[in-house]
């Protein structure tokens, strides 16, 4: 138990020196502000404080584990140019600024290797994980001894290692063509690090998978947002890129830790499954659209002009045009590649309800159509009847209360009105996407099925009542 409590008590202590290093130097402690714009500060107080905050949480409750205090210490190790600040000055911090910069991804690679349990895939990949850890550590090394000046605002600040002789040697001979190796190799790491998710992911079920997708979702959001950023770009000017990219590079660093915390508490919380799949299906809109508005000012420029008005207000109708036609096939093609068995049952449910409009069906058999859609053969419905403020089935019989008969109970709403409740296999909550994509697909047909029952309920009890008069009679 100590050594538990001596652990909380690190982990608070490595919290604590982040806040306070990242507060100081967000109120101009150590005079290390000058080249940041005002604007800018929130982003890396977000992305730097994300892993420190989830971290915590995480060793609070579970002091040995390894994403912890990852987290922990790839946040804290980011606020350290303060502490370089205040006791070797401006150009230690200009210096350790620019050569540091590689511990913005260390930590997030780093998780991804390990996520969720903290073990590698296999010792095999320990190697992979060294190469990768040496790659970092070598390029951060050789950059700590530049001695060239430094660029922008910041030239005037003399480099402490300008006379470095190490420095200047490394960078007139051909070893500094290690430099860009060892790029490739960060680079690299972090292509490992999304193969591993990958792998993880494919072989893992339940709770896991659950916890993986959640990583595997924030982490695509980094190589998502540089060639979207590349693509806005070079559609509408690079000048959007110096104030998207980099903040957006900042935030996806926050989004991988706080999709790290869901993943460890609340990982049945949010439909992780609908996240993707709404991802998926907004990345390929954005560019079939972009792609679009692209094609038709480039065509109509060749017979109107470039720079026309006109060419502008045709690109933009042909967008606003193809949005909603566009939109449905591309979740109908997401549905159908990623989601099939939602796919499947609501198209399923839809089929049904066109059947129940040309007669050719009963709204009553909605109750085998979903458990046909759910592949659950245990499913049935129990309806909502207002009038009574109790459950009927389908017989129109009452329920008085929903049996415990080891069946996951899950409401149905239609407009924000209860409906009625679906009785089916506990193991479809993880299958949240699936459950929600049906039952959002049959709750017409299940109010309709509710109103019938609610009718021939009433018609008994008038039969009810007729048939105790004559016999009073």
């Amino acid at each position: 138990m100590s050594w538990m409590r001596g652990l909380r008590i690190a982990a608070c202590a490595v919290a604590a020196a982040s806040f306070l290093f990242l507060g100081l130097r967000a109120f101009g402690v150590g005079d290390i502000n000058d080249d940041i714009p005002s604007w800018l500060i929130p982003f890396i107080a977000i992305a730097w404080l994300a892993p420190v905050v989830v971290g915590l949480l995480i060793a609070i409750r579970q002091p040995r584990n390894r994403i912890a205090w990852i987290l922990l210490l790839g946040g804290f190790v980011l606020t350290l140019q303060l502490p370089v600040a205040l006791l070797a000055g401006k150009g230690w911090t200009l210096q350790m600024d620019r050569s540091s910069w590689p511990l913005l991804y260390a930590w997030p690679i780093a998780v991804a290797y390990v996520f969720p349990d903290g073990r590698l895939l296999s010792p095999r990949w320990r190697w992979v994980a060294a190469a990768g850890a040496a790659c970092f550590v070598a390029f951060m090394a050789l950059a700590m001894l530049d001695p060239t000046p430094f660029d922008g605002e910041a030239a005037a600040v003399a480099n402490p290692l300008a006379n470095n002789a190490v420095g200047t040697w490394l960078n007139e001979s051909k070893v500094g063509s290690v430099w860009f190796v060892l790029w490739l190799g960060i680079l690299a790491s972090l292509v490992v690090g999304v193969v591993a998710v990958r792998r993880r992911l494919r072989r893992a079920t339940g709770i896991e998978r659950l916890q993986t997708m959640w990583l595997a979702w924030s982490a695509a959001l980094v190589p998502v947002g540089l060639f979207m950023c590349g693509l806005f770009g070079f559609v509408l000017g690079d000048s959007l890129i110096d104030w998207i990219l980099f903040p957006f590079l900042l935030l996806t660093q926050a989004a991988v830790a706080a999709s790290i915390g869901i993943a460890v508490f609340r990982y049945r919380l949010y439909a992780i499954e609908r996240l993707v799949n709404r991802t998926l299906v907004y990345l390929t809109l954005t560019v079939a659209l972009l792609s679009t508005y692209v094609g038709v000012t480039v065509a109509f420029g060749v017979f109107v002009g470039r720079g026309s008005a006109w060419v502008t207000a045709v690109a933009t109708l042909a967008v606003a045009l193809a949005f909603r036609p566009l939109r449905a096939r591309v979740q109908d093609l997401v549905d159908r590649r990623y989601s099939r068995a939602r796919y499947d049952g609501v198209r399923r449910i839809r089929a049904f309800e066109e059947d129940v409009r040309e007669g050719r069906r009963a709204a009553e058999e909605i109750e085998s159509e979903l458990a046909l859609a759910l592949r659950d053969p245990t499913a049935s419905l129990l309806f909502w009847l207002p009038a009574s403020e109790t459950y009927a089935d389908a017989s129109a019989r009452l329920v008085a209360e929903a049996p415990d008969d080891g069946r996951a109970h899950t409401e149905i709403h239609r407009e924000g009105a209860r409906t009625a409740m679906l009785l089916h296999d506990a193991s479809l909550l993880q299958q949240r996407d699936l459950v929600h994509g049906v039952l959002a697909a049959a709750a017409l047909s299940v109010e309709m099925a509710r109103l019938r029952v609610e009718v021939r309920h009433q018609l008994a009890e008038v039969e009810a009542s007729r048939a105790r008069i004559v016999e009073a009679g």
